[in-house]
């Protein structure tokens, strides 16, 4: 947990970056589930009446179409902008900490270099920096922030088609925080065997 907290303790240096993502991420989720949305007042409301009353209105159904194809590419570009955003983010939080690591590296004593030659250091801090670079920034926050934000656009979406509907799907959440916790220790527990039988 405070390796997490130190890790996260670095966007505080790209707040401009985080927020810019985060708002592409909310117009992407928005319009991904706008997207539907109009697709259903479409048919219920401009093809199934065209059906009913035979006449067909090509104005009509050429506007709610382009609607949903605008709908969509703005989806499109706001999920591309986030991943554009955070990746940029990442590779400068990566910079910052290799810095870090850099510099401390540069205040060790001489001896600490005796057996430990400097390129496998080198190696070793840009090979550790790249990874949580790709697995944390990257995959880890982007996964999580556009999960938290799909479900609550999800939610908030079933809540005003149908308010029971939302209720009962609600009871979910509680389950799905339970699951993911027990699998977290499952693997957490199975690494530890894993390392414990390599190390033995």
């Amino acid at each position: 947990m405070k390796t997490m907290k130190r890790l996260l303790s670095y966007l505080r240096y790209e707040k401009k970056g985080v927020l810019i993502g985060l708002v592409c991420l909310l117009i992407s989720t928005i319009a991904t589930l706008t997207g539907p949305l109009v697709a259903k007042y479409m048919i219920d409301n401009v093809i199934t009446p065209m059906g009913q009353s035979h006449v067909f209105d090509t104005g009509s159904v050429l506007l709610w179409v382009g609607i949903y194809v605008a709908v969509n590419l703005v989806g499109a570009a706001g999920g591309y902008l986030n991943r554009l955003y955070m990746k940029t983010l990442s590779n400068r939080v990566a910079k910052r900490i290799r810095d870090e690591v850099f510099e401390h590296v540069q205040t060790l004593p001489v001896s600490y270099f005796d057996h430990l030659p400097a390129g496998k250091v080198v190696s070793r801090i840009t090979s550790d920096t790249e990874s949580v670079r790709a697995n944390f920034y990257v995959n880890g926050i982007s996964t999580l922030l556009s999960t938290v934000v799909m479900l609550v656009g999800v939610y908030t979406t079933i809540f005003l088609l149908n308010a029971t509907l939302g209720f009962v799907l609600l009871f979910l959440v509680p389950v799905m925080i339970l699951w993911q916790r027990t699998v977290a220790v499952m693997q957490k527990n199975a690494i530890q065997r894993v390392v414990n039988y390599t190390v033995s």
